[in-house]
C-alpha cells in the first residue's frame, strides 16, 4: 500500500541527522508491521510519537505525529475497515504479556487478524503484547500483537464489553497457521469475509 511509503518518507525527513539507525528502523518496522487500516495506521502513528517524545524531543513527536496523522486521513481506507477476516465468538484462557508482565485474561471474539479481550484492566492504546491462546487441552497458539483501541467501564455497551481489542501482528505466519486451522475445525464458516 503506498501509504506505508508515504508514512515511512515523513519519518525519514522528520529523524533524518536526530535520531539513531537503530531507533529509525523500529519506527520504520512499527509502519511497516500495521494492517492496512486507518485504526491501525493511527495507532502506528501514535506509538511512534511516544518514543520519540521520551527518546528524543517532544516538539520533534509533536510535529511528527500532525504530519503523520495528516497523512493517513488523507490516505488510508475509511475508518472501520478491517482486514477482511470473519470474527467468532470464542470465549478461551488467553495469557497477555506487556513489558515482561503477564495476566490471565478470557477472549470474548475472535479473526485471523486481531481478537478482543474482556478485561478492565486495560493496557495503553499501541502497547506491544505478546498473546498465549488456550485452544483445546494441552494447545496453544502464540502470537504477537498490538493494542489498537479499548473500551472502559464507561463506554461498554451490550455489544461490546470493557477490553481490549489486539491487531495481531502479520508476521506470524506459524501462529496464524494454526490459528485458521482451528478456526476452520470449530466452524462450518468460511473463515473469510464474502
Amino acid at each position: 500500500m503506498a501509504i506505508r511509503d508515504d508514512l515511512k518518507s515523513i519519518i525519514r525527513t522528520h529523524m533524518s541527522g536526530i535520531a539513531s539507525s537503530l531507533f529509525l528502523n523500529k519506527s520504520l518496522s512499527i509502519v511497516e508491521e500495521s494492517a492496512e487500516n486507518k485504526e491501525s495506521f493511527m495507532s502506528a502513528a501514535e506509538r511512534i510519537g511516544q518514543r520519540t517524545a521520551l527518546f528524543i524531543s517532544a516538539d520533534l513527536a509533536d510535529r511528527l505525529l500532525e504530519d503523520l496523522k495528516a497523512k493517513i486521513e488523507e490516505s488510508a481506507s475509511p475508518q472501520g475497515k478491517r482486514r477482511g477476516y470473519r470474527r467468532f465468538p470464542l470465549h478461551k484462557r488467553v495469557r497477555i504479556t506487556c513489558d515482561g508482565m503477564s495476566r490471565e485474561l478470557y477472549s470474548e471474539d475472535i479473526s485471523l487478524g486481531g481478537m478482543y479481550i474482556r478485561t478492565r484492566e486495560l493496557l495503553a492504546e499501541g502497547s506491544e503484547v505478546a498473546i498465549a491462546l488456550y485452544l483445546e487441552e494441552g494447545s496453544e497458539v502464540h502470537l504477537n500483537g498490538v493494542i489498537i483501541y479499548t473500551v472502559n467501564a464507561s463506554q461498554e455497551s451490550t455489544k461490546r464489553p470493557a477490553g481490549m481489542a489486539i491487531e495481531f501482528s502479520a508476521h506470524d505466519q506459524k501462529g496464524t497457521e494454526k490459528l485458521k486451522s482451528y478456526l476452520e475445525r470449530i466452524s462450518d464458516k468460511d473463515i473469510f469475509e464474502d
